[in-house]
């Protein structure tokens, strides 16, 4: 399969999960790390795989195929679910790395700048009058520092400051496009009110689904370990391979902690 057909099949599985998915309740927290469930899942669904036929005197899984919950749409799911996982955790990891550009240091940085040219016309031209609106100004915004207070703060300045171009036209520096960027910057500023809201909300939706696909992956899991165990019940030392890694270790370290400490002998 070409690279194109596996991303767009790809695509397609996770979209469809994410609609079945959709109705569902939130999963409870998964109590295996993401990182085992993810690397034992495809164990399985390999050792499945290769256990599926009857061989060497051992019975094949494809005996249970349609008799219980279990079969070789199982597998397919766990691979598929897996998929879904990787492409949750990297769309997730996408928005985190990559947020939408923040105006807000652009639009503090002008309204220092417009303010600070209005109160050095102000001081060398003797207008109170600036001063006293600058002073209005900022006791209206009560030094809030907020998307919607900085816009209108900005505005208000811009407008100031405009009222005065011709004065301020001659102060080294100052440049009348500076308000034209002022009024722009309050509408950047209002409109990335929306776009974070609407990050948030893909970056919760992306959580919540990672859990829902751990959730069932781990569902998955746990009727193939079952039905591995049950086909091979009389060959303990195949049955016991269903178990990954993580869970022979914690079954070792539970078994360690229930063994009396040894006595100690009188000296």
């Amino acid at each position: 399969m070409g690279k194109g057909n596996w991303l767009r099949e790809a695509e397609e599985q996770f979209e469809r999960w994410t609609e079945e998915l959709s109705g569902a309740e939130p999963p409870t927290s998964v109590s295996v790390p993401h990182s085992v469930l993810l690397t034992e899942a495809l164990e399985l669904a390999a050792l499945v795989e290769a256990c599926w036929e009857p061989k060497g005197g051992l019975p094949g899984m494809k005996e249970l195929e349609g008799s219980i919950d279990f079969g070789a749409r199982t597998v397919a799911e766990i691979r598929e679910l897996h998929g879904c996982l990787l492409q949750a955790q990297a769309r997730l990891a996408l928005l985190r790395a990559n947020p939408e550009p923040e105006p807000m240091a652009d639009a503090l940085q002008l309204l220092r700048e417009l303010r600070d040219a209005l109160q050095f016309l102000a001081a060398t031209r003797q207008r109170p009058q600036i001063e006293a609106t600058l002073d209005k100004i900022r006791e209206t915004s009560g030094g809030s520092r907020s998307h919607c207070s900085v816009a209108l703060e900005l505005e208000v300045t811009a407008s100031l400051a405009h009222d005065h171009l011709d004065e301020l036209r001659v102060l080294p520096g100052f440049e009348a496009t500076q308000i034209e960027r002022a009024g722009a910057l309050a509408v950047e500023l209002r409109e990335s009110i929306a776009v974070s809201r609407v990050g948030d909300r893909e970056q919760q939706r992306l959580s919540e689904l990672k859990g829902r696909f751990l959730a069932l992956l781990l569902d998955r899991v746990g009727i193939t370990r079952r039905a591995f165990r049950w086909v091979y019940r009389r060959h303990p030392e195949v049955a016991k391979l269903a178990a990954g890694d993580y869970h022979r270790q914690r079954r070792r370290e539970r078994s360690g902690r229930s063994q009396p400490p040894p006595s100690q002998s009188a000296g």
